[in-house]
């Protein structure tokens, strides 16, 4: 008795410890876990899951997906119609509405731990670390993968059949709303008339290169120039050089609460040359907005 006791009160101590970052490389684990945006976490006593990649649901004969059962997860009680609007010729399914309102933020848990990211992951947090640190860090990832299980399935059967059936139709495009979180499903064609309308004004144009490595190139000399005028340190540095080539990426929200559902054009520049420069000057420039007499809050204000 007097044992397992002590075995508890060990535990909720290193539990206590985590949670205050008492101990650095569980800081780091953390760190990793919660920041980075291909990786996903176990909270202890629940199934909660983070990741971005695409999951795959091809069904095998394992005996993990004949545990795939419709009572392994909580079925979605909210309205789907509030959630789900379908604007498309086609409708969904009860089990594809029924996914969908899981809504975008809803993580599908993988069938097994994603090592290749856990040691991207890991490669970049050890980077800002000393040699030795570097090494601790590392070892302890590798005790706590060689320990690390899949979570529970956080879908029913059903709703991965649905996926399966979502996934293959291309004749349909699933988006989030420009306000809310409710999903919508537009006609795949109607989508890109629409994002063809949007193109069509003076704003955007057809250039005839891909002027990206010649960008990168220029910011590149640009910061070695500030950074050597002590403008900036090494760190700040590491931090804002381009390390993306990717081209900002355009879409469009479809606006529900306007007649005809016209689209709100996004610019996406996440993994392109001037992310890791923006993110940095967002970051400073964030405490100082809405503080100036030259900010406006919303209409009537501008008024």
């Amino acid at each position: 008795m007097m044992r397992q006791k002590e075995k508890l009160n060990n535990l909720m101590k290193k539990k206590e410890l985590e949670n205050k970052g008492g101990h650095s490389n569980s800081n780091m684990l953390r760190y990793m876990y919660h920041s980075s945006n291909n990786s996903y976490m176990y909270q202890s006593g629940t199934n909660t899951s983070r990741s971005t990649t695409n999951i795959t649901t091809n069904h095998g004969t394992t005996s993990e997906e004949n545990s795939r059962s419709t009572s392994s997860t909580s079925p979605v009680t909210k309205p789907l119609s509030k959630w789900v609007i379908n604007m498309s010729e086609k409708p969904l399914t009860e089990q594809q509405e029924r996914l969908l309102a899981h809504g975008p933020n809803f993580a599908i848990t993988p069938r097994s731990p994603p090592i290749g990211e856990y040691i991207t992951a890991i490669e970049q947090t050890c980077q800002k670390l000393t040699q030795g640190e570097a090494d601790d860090l590392r070892a302890e990832i590798k005790a706590v993968i060689k320990r690390s299980h899949p979570p529970r399935p956080n879908i029913t059967r059903e709703e991965e059949k649905a996926l399966r059936e979502l996934k293959k139709d291309d004749t349909r495009v699933i988006l989030t709303a420009d306000k809310g979180v409710c999903m919508v499903v537009l006609d795949k064609q109607d989508y890109i008339n629409k994002a063809e309308v949007l193109l069509e004004d003076k704003t955007y144009k057809i250039i005839p290169t891909d002027p990206t490595t010649k960008q990168k190139n220029k910011l590149i000399q640009i910061l070695k120039k500030i950074k050597e005028e002590g403008g900036i340190d090494e760190t700040t540095y590491k931090k804002v050089y381009p390390t993306g080539a990717g081209i900002p990426k355009f879409y469009g929200l479809p606006k529900i609460h306007k007649a005809g559902v016209p689209l709100r054009p996004i610019v996406s520049s996440r993994g392109s040359v001037s992310y890791n420069i923006s993110k940095e000057l967002a970051r400073i420039l964030k405490p100082l907005a809405g503080r100036t007499i030259y900010s406006v809050h919303n209409t009537q204000d501008f008024a």
